[in-house]
């Protein structure tokens, strides 16, 4: 069955923190792509409020001041293949790179043993949104 696939650029970053070993970023709002959509131009975008991504077993290589707001560019690296629309929900395991490269210029690279990302409560969808 088809999943909701969930992209980094044009999402918004509202914290992140390290707990216990692992790295969490909370999204304000994710951009998702509807199940079965295969590229940016064949489905509308929405966007999820509340998407959580635990890295797990984490490790910071870069976290500058100021990693929260819009993501310009962002992907996971899963054994060295770049992954840029992981689905929601998600969980990856493996050697796992994230990076993430905000509209403010700040920079955060994580490596971790595995990924999970999910919606923090209830699902819930907008068109549009203005941080």
């Amino acid at each position: 069955m088809p999943q909701e696939s969930f992209e980094f650029h044009d999402s918004e970053v509202s914290w992140t923190e390290m707990r216990n070993g692992h790295f969490i970023v909370r999204f304000s709002a994710a951009c998702v792509h509807p199940a079965g959509s295969k590229s940016t131009m064949d489905a509308t975008l929405v966007y999820a409020q509340s998407v959580e991504l635990v890295c797990h077993a984490a490790t910071i290589d870069i976290l500058d001041d100021g990693c929260i707001g819009r993501i310009s560019e962002g992907a996971l690296s899963i054994q060295g293949q770049r992954l840029r629309r992981p689905a929601l929900p998600g969980d990856i395991q493996g050697d796992v790179i994230l990076e993430l490269c905000f509209a403010n210029q700040s920079v955060c690279r994580i490596r971790c043993v595995g990924v999970s990302i999910s919606s923090v409560g209830e699902p819930r969808h907008i068109e549009s949104y203005r941080c």
